[in-house]
């Protein structure tokens, strides 16, 4: 075999703008593919010349093989990276005699980020380095698009015609957080970047117009009746669509109605509980919102309530941390931003500051706490969770034995409770049978559970008896 530079002197070792492939194995794809998006992520591109071994040496593809090879790499292509990679395949008969070939496969750099996709949730960005294609750092990602050589997702064209009158529900929350001028113009979307320069709008701009819906940037929410998925039910589950504004409305509503709360009572006063603090669950709200990786279609942003804590799970690698990274705390996590057009949509409505990126907010609130009640991150290829324990279950397990200190903020369905308990002790069933809960378990622990541990219900008799009655154990002090 002769060495490749002898039909194509330039070449001699692989480099960042080249690289040999004895074969293109049908069976492990990611092997060859990784290099496509590689090249395709460089600034200059680069060509793969299959036929070729490691070290140079050309063995060739005999001509039956050609097409196969073609339609391998089309398919693979069309199948694994996103978005779409340019590319062009040449032949060429490095003999003369039509017996043996170099399919030159020649990648062209993308104005885009390239992926490599594995099912819904799992993605990697490929770089060369010394010759050869790895994965991306976050920071490395980071640094690509700071260069400005990427096409940012919420900056790209749309290609929807802006129009300021599908902007009235954004309009009203302009309105509430302007000073000066409280008409929303279009001005204001341009220096949010929501407007491209032709006149349509941007993806954030999308993103925020009245009567958007995409089944790709949706957030289900769900309340867990036990401490974690595996063999509990929910309570309360809602797959939520819309715009972001709406998307953002329909989380905080999903928390606030499944959120308990109460008052610790004190020497000479009062200290209020509630189980996710307003402010956390709306730094976390918008930081799922802001900082998801967009261009993951199939994913969404999932929210869990569990019994001690609530889970908030975003698609997308967490930019300013490694792989891997999780923390006790999170107020040393410093500001970096996916999506600069969203965060500045945010920041037009009130919803986000400008600078710093709200997980020192998050700490304040929670800082008097023991450890093992402080939020955290835990963040893993392609997606991140933000973690708010329960404080509510955090101060009943200290005040278990002090039942009358809790003086609870009523439900309704407690209401209802308490008000047919006055006219006698009753069974759960006959309880539940006059409550919207359809589950036993859920109605005993998020309606009934709660009364106990206030001491204004009482249990009438043996705990494990079907025949067990609840009764008033004192007259409720209402909030």
């Amino acid at each position: 075999m002769k060495h490749i530079r002898e039909y194509l002197p330039k070449l001699d070792l692989e480099n960042e703008l080249y690289e040999f492939k004895q074969e293109l194995d049908p069976k492990h794809v990611q092997g060859w593919l990784k290099s496509i998006a590689a090249f395709a992520n460089s600034s200059e591109g680069g060509t793969i010349y299959v036929g070729v071994t490691d070290d140079g040496f050309v063995k060739g593809l005999p001509p039956t093989t050609i097409d196969e090879c073609k339609r391998l790499i089309i398919d693979n292509i069309a199948r694994y990276l996103k978005p779409i990679v340019n590319f062009k395949i040449d032949v060429m008969d490095f003999e003369g005699n039509h017996q043996n070939y170099i399919l030159i496969l020649s990648v062209y750099p993308s104005t885009s980020m390239v992926k490599y996709h594995i099912g819904d949730y799992n993605e990697i960005v490929y770089v060369r380095k010394d010759g050869e294609s790895v994965p991306a750092t976050p920071d490395e990602i980071v640094s690509f698009g700071m260069q400005g050589r990427f096409r940012v997702f919420d900056k790209e064209d749309s290609k929807i015609p802006f129009d300021l009158s599908k902007f009235s529900f954004f309009a009203e929350r302009f309105k509430e957080n302007s000073e000066g001028h409280p008409n929303l113009q279009k001005a204001d979307l341009m220096s949010a970047d929501a407007i491209c320069t032709n006149g349509d709008l941007t993806n954030a701009g999308m993103l925020f117009e009245d009567g958007f819906v995409s089944d790709d940037v949706a957030v289900h929410c769900t309340l867990w009746d036990g401490f974690d998925k595996g063999g509990n039910h929910s309570i309360d589950d809602k797959m939520i669509k819309g715009n972001l504004l709406e998307l953002y409305d329909g989380m905080k509503a999903f928390v606030e109605r499944n959120t308990r709360k109460g008052f610790l009572k004190k020497d000479d006063h009062a200290d209020s509980i509630s189980a996710y603090p307003s402010i956390p669950v709306h730094e976390v709200l918008i930081n799922a919102l802001a900082h998801r990786d967009y261009t993951i279609t199939g994913s969404q942003i999932d929210l869990d309530i569990f019994t001690d804590r609530m889970e908030v799970t975003v698609p997308g690698d967490f930019i300013p941390a490694r792989y891997g990274y999780t923390a006790p705390t999170i107020e040393d996590i410093g500001s970096m931003r996916r999506n600069q057009g969203i965060c500045q949509m945010f920041w037009l409505c009130g919803l986000m500051q400008r600078k710093g990126s709200g997980f020192d907010k998050i700490h304040k609130v929670y800082q008097d706490y023991p450890r093992e009640f402080q939020p955290y991150l835990t963040i893993s290829r392609n997606k991140y969770q933000i973690t708010l324990m329960d404080l509510t279950f955090a101060k009943r397990k200290e005040l278990v034995s002090e039942e009358s200190q809790i003086e609870i903020s009523l439900s309704d369905e407690q209401k209802k409770v308490l008000a047919n308990l006055s006219s006698g002790a009753k069974t759960i069933s006959e309880l539940q049978a006059l409550s919207s809960y359809a589950g036993k378990s859920s109605f005993r622990n998020y309606v009934i559970q709660p009364l106990l541990d206030a001491g204004l219900v009482l249990r009438l008799g043996n705990p494990h008896s079907p025949n067990l009655h609840y009764g008033l154990a004192k007259k409720p002090d209402v909030k």
